[in-house]
């Protein structure tokens, strides 16, 4: 076909698209009259209920309870207690705060002028510009990732390193006096960002970011704000030593970097890209939150395969083949950069080569020689399975009771400024709790060892596994401690490291041994627990 051919086609397309919208707009004139009066009942209908949603919808989920459904037992079913094929009771409280909800749009625009614009912006075939910001998301992601982990282990590296100081000195007291007040102070200010700042924040994310997949819109999950909000709270909490994991929060931070990159726009800084329009829709923004999501589990585990499955399993329920692979394409760039910059770097120092990866720090469970089994090793496996499933119920159903006590009495309090300071306390007795437990050293049980007592010990614990000889904590211990005294070295138990054994250097190989003392560098007996 020749170049004039085409044109005269691109014209005659175009004079099509424009009687057809001339068509429309004579039709819709005509309607116009007649229906003014019904649209404007319409729109008063939608305002209203636009502001009846307005009062239902909770501002906070951590703090909004109903109050409707005391009349159910303890082990009602179809409400904390939901057997298989039983579902879910709604009160009648909890179907407005439902409806108070909108609904995502699934399709892109399918009008003429939509169409036309789409055909213009030469698309390849490849989808080229798709595949490039599946890569984009996947580097951000992971760099987030590595950030996220650094910080966290400066954070809990200062804790540690300064509370070894006090003991040193033989100040025991002032040792678990900063200690417990390190913890509490990062733990209140986490939790502060998130109830004073931003609620949308707290949590996980999870739920929030797998409703929106499944065509919920819930306001203010994917602003930059509860990005900041959240990778703040996240880092403070976890590097204090709260019980918790950056697992959940890097799936939300994961979907909201996702959410940014592919639409160029930001509400908070008033601007939008001149890059990816096309991808200004429903269907391409929630396919690059669900990159961003695998990305967030790859990045956070080191695993993209893991990170693929979770998202089509999990938390999305529109997908396809070529969906995969992008998906799959931006989860090993997510690992790859997070596992990258870790491997040069620790708490902002770097510690080897660029690229250079250790199997200490990625590999969690060397296995040395091979133990056989027999097949009666299954019976005690099946009973460990069964007792867990009933423990894991258990857990579940009382979890999810205690949320409900702990929010009832929440609502009931009339003062929202004395529930932000309840909250706010919480944390701070969860982590004065924990560090009660701290059982600080003597002055002798300094933190310091020698590279060689480790390698014998590992020798030896080589040697026991391939002779079959039973082993536990106290048993490893004890060898490891008469292999030190054979060395001049002492061995000592230290709890508040997870149980891993330090060793020290005797004072008379010590004072032998004084201008070596600077390259001398603190080495852990692993894998003995």
């Amino acid at each position: 076909m020749s170049f004039s051919a085409l044109q005269n086609n691109d014209r005659e397309n175009e004079h099509e698209i424009a009687s057809e919208q001339q068509e429309t707009e004579v039709v819709f004139r005509r309607h116009n009259v007649s229906n003014s009066e019904g649209l404007r009942r319409r729109s008063m209908r939608s305002s209203l209920q636009s502001a009846q949603r307005k009062s239902v919808s909770p501002t906070d989920d951590s703090v909004f309870a109903v109050q409707d459904d005391e009349d159910f037992s303890v082990f009602a079913k179809g409400r904390d207690y939901e057997p298989v094929f039983v579902t879910h009771k709604y009160t009648e409280q909890e179907k407005e705060t439902l409806s108070s909800y909108e609904s995502c749009d699934y399709l892109p625009s399918h009008s003429h002028i939509y169409k036309h614009w789409i055909k213009r912006q030469m698309i390849s075939n490849i989808e080229t510009d798709r595949w490039v910001m599946m890569g984009l998301i996947g580097f951000a992601v992971g760099f987030l990732g590595f950030l996220l982990h650094q910080l966290i282990e400066r954070i809990s590296s200062l804790k540690w390193s300064t509370t070894k100081e006090f003991l040193d000195d033989g100040k025991v007291a002032v040792g678990w006096m900063f200690c417990s007040a390190y913890s509490m102070a990062f733990a209140v200010f986490a939790a502060a960002v998130i109830v004073l700042w931003r609620p949308s924040a707290g949590g996980s994310g999870l739920p929030e970011v797998t409703g929106f997949l499944n065509g919920t819109q819930v306001k203010k999950i994917f602003s930059i704000k509860t990005l900041v909000a959240k990778f703040v709270s996240c880092t403070a909490a976890i590097g204090c030593g709260m019980p918790i994991g950056p697992e959940g929060p890097m799936i939300h931070m994961g979907a909201i970097m996702g959410a940014g990159l592919s639409q160029g726009t930001s509400e908070v800084f008033k601007f939008k890209l001149p890059f990816f329009e096309r991808f200004r829709n429903p269907e391409d923004r929630r396919n690059f939150i669900s990159a961003g999501v695998a990305a967030g589990v790859s990045a956070a585990f080191g695993a993209p395969v893991g990170g693929l499955l979770f998202c089509m399993e999990e938390v999305s329920s529109f997908w396809s083949n070529t969906l995969s692979w992008q998906i799959f394409f931006c989860c090993i760039i997510a690992t790859s950069t997070s596992d990258l910059f870790n491997s040069s770097f620790q708490e902002f120092k770097q510690i080897g080569t660029f690229g250079g990866f250790q199997t200490s720090r990625y590999i969690l469970f060397n296995v040395y020689d091979a133990v056989d089994i027999n097949i009666l090793m299954f019976i005690p496996s099946a009973i460990l399975g069964v007792l867990g499933g009933l423990l894991g119920s258990a857990f579940t159903i009382l979890n999810l009771k205690m949320t409900r006590f702990r929010k009832r009495r929440l609502a009931s309090i009339s003062s929202p400024g004395l529930v932000k300071v309840i909250r706010l306390v919480e944390p701070a007795l969860v982590m004065a709790r924990d560090d009660s437990k701290f059982r600080p050293a003597t002055k002798e049980m300094k933190l310091c060892s020698h590279e060689g007592l480790e390698d014998a010990v590992f020798a030896w614990f080589r040697q026991a596994m391939a002779m079959k000889v039973p082993l536990s904590g106290p048993v490893v211990i004890g060898k490891a401690a008469e292999i030190a005294q054979l060395t001049n070295f002492k061995c000592y138990p230290y709890p508040q490291l997870g149980g891993k054994v330090q060793i020290e250097e005797n004072k008379t190989n010590k004072q032998k041994k004084t201008t070596n003392n600077e390259q001398m560098n603190t080495h852990y007996v692993r894998g003995l627990y």
